[in-house]
Protein backbone atom coordinates (compact mmCIF):
# COMPACT_ATOMS: atom_id res chain seq x y z
CA UNK A 1 0.00 0.00 0.00
CA UNK A 2 1.07 3.44 -0.22
CA UNK A 3 1.67 4.24 3.69
CA UNK A 4 3.76 1.38 3.63
CA UNK A 5 5.74 2.48 0.35
CA UNK A 6 6.68 5.84 1.42
CA UNK A 7 9.97 5.26 3.59
CA UNK A 8 11.29 3.39 1.19
CA UNK A 9 10.94 5.90 -1.65
CA UNK A 10 14.40 6.90 -1.86
CA UNK A 11 14.06 9.16 -5.23
CA UNK A 12 10.80 11.75 -3.89
CA UNK A 13 11.98 14.44 -1.73
CA UNK A 14 11.28 14.26 1.99
CA UNK A 15 8.87 17.60 1.90
CA UNK A 16 6.81 16.02 -0.90
CA UNK A 17 7.12 12.29 1.29
CA UNK A 18 6.09 14.71 4.47
CA UNK A 19 3.37 16.19 2.58
CA UNK A 20 1.92 12.51 1.15
CA UNK A 21 2.39 11.08 4.76
CA UNK A 22 0.23 14.26 5.96
CA UNK A 23 -2.78 13.76 3.23
CA UNK A 24 -3.06 10.29 3.91
CA UNK A 25 -3.40 10.97 7.51
CA UNK A 26 -6.29 13.01 7.23
CA UNK A 27 -7.72 10.67 4.30
CA UNK A 28 -9.10 8.37 7.10
CA UNK A 29 -10.37 10.47 9.75
CA UNK A 30 -13.83 9.33 10.60
CA UNK A 31 -15.05 12.47 11.26
CA UNK A 32 -15.23 15.93 10.24
CA UNK A 33 -15.67 17.62 13.72
CA UNK A 34 -11.82 17.48 14.18
CA UNK A 35 -10.84 18.74 10.33
CA UNK A 36 -13.66 22.20 11.34
CA UNK A 37 -11.69 22.18 14.44
CA UNK A 38 -8.28 22.36 12.81
CA UNK A 39 -9.54 24.77 10.24
CA UNK A 40 -10.42 26.91 13.26
CA UNK A 41 -7.03 27.11 14.64
CA UNK A 42 -5.58 28.07 10.75
CA UNK A 43 -8.40 31.10 11.07
CA UNK A 44 -6.99 31.62 14.52
CA UNK A 45 -3.32 31.66 13.14
CA UNK A 46 -3.33 33.19 9.96
CA UNK A 47 -5.86 36.47 11.27
CA UNK A 48 -2.78 38.82 11.52
CA UNK A 49 -1.11 37.69 8.61
CA UNK A 50 -0.47 39.40 5.67
CA UNK A 51 -2.88 37.65 3.04
CA UNK A 52 0.03 36.13 1.38
CA UNK A 53 2.31 34.84 3.82
CA UNK A 54 0.36 32.19 5.31
CA UNK A 55 1.73 28.29 4.29
CA UNK A 56 -1.86 27.12 2.96
CA UNK A 57 -0.55 23.45 2.45
CA UNK A 58 -1.85 22.63 5.73
CA UNK A 59 -5.67 24.18 4.89
CA UNK A 60 -5.87 22.81 1.69
CA UNK A 61 -4.92 18.90 3.24
CA UNK A 62 -7.73 19.30 6.05
CA UNK A 63 -10.24 21.26 2.91
CA UNK A 64 -9.19 17.76 0.76
CA UNK A 65 -10.53 15.83 3.68
CA UNK A 66 -13.55 17.63 4.48
CA UNK A 67 -14.28 17.45 0.92
CA UNK A 68 -14.66 14.01 1.22
CA UNK A 69 -18.03 14.13 3.97
CA UNK A 70 -19.98 15.66 1.11
CA UNK A 71 -23.47 16.77 2.37
CA UNK A 72 -22.08 17.58 5.96
CA UNK A 73 -19.57 19.70 5.00
CA UNK A 74 -21.38 21.47 2.00
CA UNK A 75 -23.75 22.27 4.55
CA UNK A 76 -21.50 23.65 7.33
CA UNK A 77 -20.00 25.99 4.49
CA UNK A 78 -23.04 27.07 3.63
CA UNK A 79 -24.05 27.71 6.92
CA UNK A 80 -20.64 29.77 7.91
CA UNK A 81 -20.95 31.69 4.28
CA UNK A 82 -24.71 33.20 5.18
CA UNK A 83 -23.96 33.79 8.51
CA UNK A 84 -20.62 36.03 7.09
CA UNK A 85 -19.62 36.90 10.63
CA UNK A 86 -16.61 39.57 10.11
CA UNK A 87 -14.94 37.86 13.04
CA UNK A 88 -14.79 34.59 11.31
CA UNK A 89 -13.49 36.24 8.16
CA UNK A 90 -11.17 33.40 7.55
CA UNK A 91 -13.85 30.75 8.15
CA UNK A 92 -15.89 32.46 5.14
CA UNK A 93 -12.89 31.83 2.80
CA UNK A 94 -12.58 28.56 4.09
CA UNK A 95 -15.91 27.69 3.03
CA UNK A 96 -15.66 29.08 -0.46
CA UNK A 97 -12.49 27.13 -1.10
CA UNK A 98 -14.49 24.28 0.49
CA UNK A 99 -17.61 24.49 -2.30
CA UNK A 100 -15.15 25.00 -5.04
CA UNK A 101 -13.11 21.92 -4.19
CA UNK A 102 -16.91 20.46 -4.01
CA UNK A 103 -17.77 21.75 -7.23
CA UNK A 104 -21.56 21.94 -5.19
CA UNK A 105 -23.22 23.75 -8.04
CA UNK A 106 -26.38 24.75 -5.45
CA UNK A 107 -24.03 27.08 -3.94
CA UNK A 108 -23.64 29.43 -7.31
CA UNK A 109 -26.08 31.39 -6.26
CA UNK A 110 -24.85 31.99 -3.06
CA UNK A 111 -21.66 33.08 -4.28
CA UNK A 112 -22.98 35.22 -6.39
CA UNK A 113 -24.71 37.14 -3.81
CA UNK A 114 -21.27 37.24 -1.56
CA UNK A 115 -19.72 38.67 -5.06
CA UNK A 116 -22.20 41.74 -5.20
CA UNK A 117 -22.34 42.25 -1.61
CA UNK A 118 -19.05 42.17 -0.85
CA UNK A 119 -17.04 45.49 -0.44
CA UNK A 120 -14.91 46.52 -3.72
CA UNK A 121 -11.68 46.48 -2.20
CA UNK A 122 -11.55 43.24 -0.09
CA UNK A 123 -9.30 41.63 -2.33
CA UNK A 124 -8.72 38.34 -0.37
CA UNK A 125 -12.48 37.61 -0.83
CA UNK A 126 -12.83 38.60 -4.25
CA UNK A 127 -9.46 36.33 -4.94
CA UNK A 128 -11.14 33.48 -3.78
CA UNK A 129 -14.75 33.89 -5.45
CA UNK A 130 -12.90 34.63 -8.98
CA UNK A 131 -11.51 31.02 -8.83
CA UNK A 132 -14.68 29.29 -6.80
CA UNK A 133 -17.75 30.62 -8.86
CA UNK A 134 -16.17 29.44 -12.15
CA UNK A 135 -15.40 26.07 -10.60
CA UNK A 136 -18.69 25.84 -9.07
CA UNK A 137 -21.09 27.39 -11.66
CA UNK A 138 -19.15 26.22 -14.43
CA UNK A 139 -21.06 27.05 -17.72
CA UNK A 140 -24.64 27.93 -15.56
CA UNK A 141 -22.74 30.81 -14.27
CA UNK A 142 -22.55 32.59 -17.36
CA UNK A 143 -25.62 34.00 -17.56
CA UNK A 144 -25.82 34.69 -14.16
CA UNK A 145 -22.70 36.29 -14.22
CA UNK A 146 -23.67 38.65 -17.48
CA UNK A 147 -26.63 39.40 -16.05
CA UNK A 148 -25.25 40.35 -12.59
CA UNK A 149 -21.65 42.38 -14.42
CA UNK A 150 -24.13 45.69 -15.01
CA UNK A 151 -25.22 46.29 -11.44
CA UNK A 152 -21.32 45.75 -10.07
CA UNK A 153 -18.51 48.34 -9.75
CA UNK A 154 -16.10 48.41 -11.82
CA UNK A 155 -13.66 46.65 -9.83
CA UNK A 156 -15.93 43.99 -9.14
CA UNK A 157 -17.24 43.88 -13.10
CA UNK A 158 -13.36 43.13 -14.12
CA UNK A 159 -13.15 39.81 -11.74
CA UNK A 160 -17.06 38.68 -13.63
CA UNK A 161 -14.78 39.12 -16.51
CA UNK A 162 -11.74 37.13 -15.47
CA UNK A 163 -14.31 34.68 -13.98
CA UNK A 164 -15.65 34.34 -17.36
CA UNK A 165 -12.18 34.34 -18.86
CA UNK A 166 -12.00 30.92 -16.60
CA UNK A 167 -15.28 28.87 -18.21
CA UNK A 168 -13.72 27.50 -21.04
CA UNK A 169 -16.74 27.42 -23.22
CA UNK A 170 -18.11 29.53 -26.30
CA UNK A 171 -20.90 30.98 -24.51
CA UNK A 172 -18.34 32.36 -21.73
CA UNK A 173 -16.53 34.19 -25.05
CA UNK A 174 -19.61 35.33 -26.04
CA UNK A 175 -20.64 36.84 -22.95
CA UNK A 176 -17.23 38.72 -22.50
CA UNK A 177 -18.11 40.12 -26.11
CA UNK A 178 -21.71 41.54 -25.26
Amino acid sequence: SLPDALPTCTDLPADTIAHLRARLALADAPAAGPLWAQLDRFAQRDQDLDWDDPDYSERSRALEALARFGQDSTDRAIALIRRNDENQYQHLIFAIDLLARMRHRPSLDLLLRVLAECPEEDDALLETLHDAIPAVGGTDAIPKLENLMPRLPWGKRIEAVYMLGLIKHPDAEAALLR
